[in-house]
């Protein structure tokens, strides 16, 4: 059956397939057209429901909703309010052109516009625009009003009003008070001004902008929790999580993905981004004396600086060294179920110490040895995972290897305590906490 769309203020006809990425640009952004009715109809009752509408803001990341593919923290957020809540959920993916381009892969599964995710209840705008983690208010001009526009047509089509609005990059704040939100949050997943010298100026004028305004900020790390709140309204530590039992459904369903080959074992796989957070020295030599071992690197290769370009070619001339490249989650669970263990080969620097890396629960969910850079946000794991110092990953690497095996049913109940379903019912708690403060203070406020 052909459906219904609105394109720029006009409605057209479409076929049962995804206009194409072309089309799309020039005739604006499609925009599925659902009463709040439908949109909540296809749903299964649930139990419980926000005092809000929600809204989610995630940035620099192609996500159409499928549980297989790979997304972000907010994103995984968002699936699980969907999943508990009897109200939709809007996802808008603000996607800079300079993504697209770095990974021209991505382009296939762009899909500009409004649209129904797989998972009941969850919705999707995808809208190009510049890259909004380098510009500033006082620089580079967002695109706020088009923005806007586009947000706001959406949040008519599904019938959200006065939302709850999570942005996750300090750039989204610009976007607070724009429509008439019940609660602003800034959901922190990485200390952005610690991330590359040449934007910190803009990036921490849009980090103060988004302290002033924010109602809450929710960061992934006590590190994070404890700079921040000195200049937040009010600050709490949510760490990552997982979705064990989807994870380990989507290993035990699948089959050998494209491009596998049999490989020595014990098998080390290290998945995330080959980019600057890697510790490349102790990499090598460990790779280096440990020949007989196989090691999976499974993630995009950052390659434009030219030391991370020579570590890399480094890695790719070793023999035992097999890089898979970028891997949708039901590929990324199947490998992982042939691996031996989980590495997370992270220097301890200032943009790490501050992050909750979402691979260590990835791992556990899969029963898999963590073998993993002593973090301040991993170090109160410490009973579960083997921390190392990065200097001794060549000479401690047997011990953990031997070792992980008693730790399998840990990590996997380790991982069930550590869901985004938890997460999520934690955070609408807290939310709520905020907002009886501020209706409390708003009356007392009129009694004075």
């Amino acid at each position: 059956m052909p459906r219904q769309m609105y394109c720029g203020g006009r409605m057209q006809r479409t076929g049962e397939h995804a206009p194409s990425l072309l089309s799309g640009l020039l005739e604006e952004f499609a925009v599925e057209a659902p009463s709040r009715q439908a949109a909540e109809s296809s749903r299964t009752p649930k139990k419980s429901r926000m005092p809000w509408d929600i809204l989610v803001m995630v940035t620099n990341y192609v996500w159409d909703g499928r549980p297989d593919a790979k997304r972000q923290p907010p994103h995984y957020l968002a699936s699980a309010w969907a999943s508990q809540l009897s109200q939709p959920v809007l996802v808008v993916n603000l996607i800079p052109w300079s993504a697209l381009l770095r990974r021209p892969t991505s382009w296939w599964r762009f899909r500009p516009g409004l649209h129904r995710s797989s998972t009941p209840g969850l919705w999707v705008l995808n809208l190009l625009g510049p890259e909004w983690r380098e510009a500033s208010h006082a620089g580079a001009r967002l695109p706020i009003e088009r923005v806007e526009a586009k947000i706001r047509h959406a949040l008519r089509s599904l019938g959200l009003h006065a939302p709850l609005l999570v942005a996750s990059e300090p750039a989204h704040c610009r976007l607070f008070a724009k429509f008439a939100e019940t609660l602003n949050v800034w959901y922190c997943t990485d200390d952005f001004g610690a991330d590359d010298a040449e934007r910190t100026p803009s990036i921490r004028d849009n980090e103060a902008w988004a302290l002033a305004h924010a109602d809450l900020v929710v960061t992934v790390s006590a590190e994070l929790r404890d700079a921040l709140s000195p200049k937040a309204k009010k600050t709490v530590w949510l760490p990552n999580g997982v979705d064990a039992e989807e994870l380990r459904s989507l290993a035990a369903t699948s089959g050998p993905v494209s491009g596998w080959q049999e490989m020595a074992r014990p098998r080390i796989a290290f998945l995330g981004s080959v980019d600057n957070r890697v510790a490349y020295g102790p990499l090598l030599d460990c790779v280096q004396q440990h020949p007989t071992k196989s090691f999976l690197l499974i993630g995009s290769v950052y390659e434009h600086d030219k030391t991370i370009e020579e570590h890399v070619r480094k890695l790719r001339a070793l023999p035992n060294v097999h890089f898979l490249g970028m891997r949708n989650r039901r590929e990324i669970a199947w490998i992982l179920s042939q691996c031996d263990a989980g590495l997370i080969p992270y220097e301890v620097n200032e943009f790490n110490r501050a992050c909750s890396p979402l691979k260590v629960f990835e791992y556990a969910a899969l029963g898999l040895p963590v073998i993993a850079a002593a973090l301040p946000a991993l170090r109160e794991y410490g009973q579960v995972i083997g921390l190392i110092d990065m200097a001794n990953l060549a000479d401690t690497l047997d011990f953990h290897l031997e070792v992980g095996p008693t730790r399998k049913d840990g990590l996997r109940a380790f991982a069930d305590a550590n869901t985004w379903s938890l997460r999520a019912k934690r955070l609408a708690a807290n939310l709520q906490e905020v907002a009886r403060t501020r209706s409390q203070a708003r009356v007392d406020n009129e009694r004075v």
